[in-house]
């Protein structure tokens, strides 16, 4: 199991439109090492969840990883944003660092 923490602008993308959602699908992702860290999440890792480019930049919730690739093989899917094209910052966390974060967001609960 790995960790990593995804950024999301709440205006585009906030943690309640998670929960309503879910699953959700994680669009726009432009840059190519969070695509290619997107591509390596594996069913189960988990995911800390960040809102940015707000007033309060913060670690607002956890989710639960499903792998790209699944997603990407429904066919149902097939005209989403998730497949057609991506937008939303990706980085790798170590167990510590996700620990850490998850502590200071006031949840040491981690898997």
């Amino acid at each position: 199991m790995r960790h990593w923490l995804v950024k999301t602008e709440p205006d585009a993308f906030s943690l309640d439109d998670l929960r309503r959602e879910s699953p959700a699908l994680w669009d726009g992702v432009r840059n190519y090492q969070a695509r290619n860290f997107l591509r390596e999440m594996q069913l189960g890792d988990v995911v800390l969840i960040q809102h940015s480019s707000c007033k309060l930049p913060a670690v607002v919730g956890l989710a639960v990883a499903l792998p790209i690739a699944r997603l990407k093989a429904r066919p149902e899917l097939a005209d989403s944003h998730l497949v057609r094209r991506a937008r939303l910052s990706v980085m790798p966390l170590s167990e510590s660092e996700a620990a850490c974060i998850a502590s200071l967001a006031g949840d040491t609960l981690l898997p």
